[in-house]
């Protein structure tokens, strides 16, 4: 069996288009964040609300799927939230670009 190995620049050139795909699928979690205005209700790097838990660190305390959950439906994580469902304002793909942002948070 052959093995290919790649050249530096080809390595490189597959981390860059990693590192960049991973900017942009935060970039929009972050814009859908500050879009359904998250930040009214949590602290996020000094910024925003009290009401709600601090989300800086958020992603070294809870898995992506938790947080998936507690996007679509908070009250399975605890009956007495005021935080309200996204699942009827966002789509799937917006709850998980939103999660994978929150799940970098650490």
């Amino acid at each position: 069996m052959k093995v290919k190995t790649l050249g530096l620049g080809a390595f490189l050139s597959g981390l860059l288009f990693i590192s960049l795909a991973a900017c942009e699928s935060n970039s929009r979690g972050s814009n859908i964040y500050q879009s359904q205005r998250c930040k009214d209700c949590h602290t996020l790097k000094g910024k925003g609300g009290a009401v709600g838990p601090n989300l800086t660190s958020v992603g070294g305390k809870r898995s992506r799927d938790y947080i998936v959950v507690q996007i679509k439906d908070p009250k399975s994580h605890n009956p007495n939230t005021d935080m309200p469902s996204f699942r009827d304002k966002l789509s799937d793909q917006e709850i998980g670009e939103l999660a994978d942002y929150l799940s970098g948070l650490k």
